[in-house]
């Protein structure tokens, strides 16, 4: 699965239909295995703002327990 978030993921299928299409092109031995799915990210523009949030509260846990 590919997820595209940010700001250019508002494009939606503007900018997914393009990557899709460009990804299966060179894609060896198409057919033999499944396609891939292409997403847009559901936190779009929050996604630094949420994994930075996660990565603040896994070092602060870290800290906690000594480790």
């Amino acid at each position: 699965m590919f997820v595209i978030g940010g700001g250019v993921a508002q494009a939606g299928d503007l900018l997914l239909d393009p990557i899709r299409e460009a990804y299966l092109a060179h894609l060896p031995a198409r057919g033999y295995h499944p396609e891939p799915e292409f997403r847009i990210a559901e936190l779009v523009n929050d996604a630094g703002v949420v994994g930075a949030a996660d990565l603040a509260r896994r070092h602060a846990a870290a800290l906690h327990h000594g480790a």
